[in-house]
């Protein structure tokens, strides 16, 4: 019965308004699908301009999210996500220019050619657990104001 009552509540619980963070993530669709047509297709590799400015707009995030002064333990968690995604961009560090062949700048070695490469995904895997753990431990599903 829960479950039918939380789909019957779910479009009272959705804001159907257009913000104006609406309107800077609409803008910023157009501005990407615009210049996908207009860039070189060499920007789509690796550590090519946008690669470098998705990266800092996600350091930006994670700054913003930890010096957020309201809803701090949310904002904390999101932080820590954040950072994750950072380094899912980068895709753990494999893909950093040090890595490259010098020959083809897209191509990067694979993950056993890497002294690390062994222990990444293992602590890819830790870190994902601690967050979930957090975030079942916090119950930090009570600060989205759904699900509780």
């Amino acid at each position: 019965m829960a479950t039918n009552s939380l789909l019957t509540d779910l479009p009272k619980r959705i804001d159907y308004r257009v913000h104006k963070t609406s309107i800077t993530v609409l803008l910023a669709a157009v501005v990407c699908l615009a210049l996908s047509f207009i860039l070189p297709e060499s920007y789509g590799h690796k550590n090519a301009p946008p690669e470098f400015a998705q990266l800092g707009l996600l350091i930006l995030c994670a700054i913003y999210a930890f010096t957020a002064n309201n809803n701090r333990r949310l904002f904390i968690f999101a932080g820590f996500v954040i950072i994750f995604l950072s380094l899912r961009e980068i895709n753990y560090g494999r893909t950093l220019w040090f890595f490259a062949d010098e020959n083809d700048p897209a191509k990067f070695p694979k993950w056993k050619d890497i002294p690390y490469g062994w222990l990444a995904h293992v602590l890819v895997g830790v870190y994902l657990a601690i967050l979930a753990a957090v975030f079942i431990w916090k119950k930090l599903w009570r600060d989205f104001g759904i699900f509780c």
